[in-house]
């Protein structure tokens, strides 16, 4: 495993690989966990050079106090990493990806996932997400692009974005990795108290509520006391909503002839946590 920290360096690199070689690429935001190392190893299975990116995307962050406490642990990361098949980890400075700036970047077409959910609640986030990824696969130009179900809204909107610059990268997207009390694994559960951490699996426990109830009662009921189930463990909901699952289209109620996804959203000790789940 090498550390690459300058985007030439990393371009030498890759120009040195022989044809044919397939490459894998996990791109992250660091503060790694076995979530990730779950993508590290599914593209071991199917790649010949894995490249792991950690970089904390300054353009996705509407809140600018979030992008200042989001965890920055390269060392750490480094170590974790150790356990799995790496090549490279590519972790520039904000420099090496935005050399004029972060104040402009283009405007990416991804439609409705624009305004839905994430993108209602973290306007310019989904912006962000585009750019910076469109540049990682113009560099790397990988065969596959692996990233996670518990930004599931995230997965589609990189699904639209390499339809829209036709990218050549397969995008899979893995299973959402959780705790044994069922929250899912992500990088902001470190700045919970353990208090926090105990309480944060109602999130899970909520829109477990909702599936195993779609059979006989209606979503905006299930929804209500879905909240309730948040606020009693200490969360302030945002949002938990039914879409399909295709093209996240919001449900008024439940459709089984169709598949469903509910997706949530809601802070816990000021830290905001994101969840979903399939139904049918």
């Amino acid at each position: 495993m090498i550390l690459i920290q300058d985007r030439i360096e990393l371009e030498a690199y890759l120009a040195k690989l022989n044809k044919g070689v397939k490459i894998g690429f996990v791109p992250t935001m660091g503060a790694l966990h076995e979530g990730h190392l779950s993508l590290l190893r599914a593209a071991s299975e199917q790649d010949d050079v894995i490249i792991c990116s950690i970089f904390v995307n300054p353009t996705q962050f509407n809140d600018k106090s979030d992008y200042d406490k989001y965890p920055q642990v390269l060392a750490e990361d480094l170590q974790l990493l150790s356990q799995v098949s790496v090549d490279v980890v590519f972790a520039p400075a904000v420099d090496q990806i935005y050399p004029t700036g972060i104040d402009t970047i283009p405007y990416y077409d991804i439609g409705d996932l624009e305004t839905r959910y994430e993108g209602e609640h973290r306007p310019g986030h989904f912006q962000g997400v585009c750019h910076i990824l469109h540049v990682f696969l113009n560099m790397i130009k990988p065969h596959h692009l692996y990233m996670g179900e518990k930004d599931y809204q995230q997965v589609a909107v990189v699904r639209k974005l390499i339809e829209l610059k036709h990218h050549s990268a397969t995008l899979v997207s893995c299973p959402t990795l959780r705790e044994a009390s069922g929250l899912a694994m992500s990088s902001r559960n470190r700045l919970l108290s353990p208090n926090g951490l105990e309480n944060a699996s109602a999130m899970y426990r909520a829109l477990q509520y909702v599936k195993h109830n779609a059979g006989g009662t209606e979503f905006t009921t299930l929804k209500k006391e879905a909240y309730e189930l948040l606020k009693v463990n200490g969360f302030e909901p945002e949002y938990l909503d039914l879409c399909e699952a295709t093209n996240m289209t919001p449900l008024n109620d439940f459709n089984h002839e169709i598949p469903m996804r509910l997706v949530a959203a809601a802070f816990i000790e000021g830290v905001r946590l994101i969840d979903n789940i399939g139904i049918g």
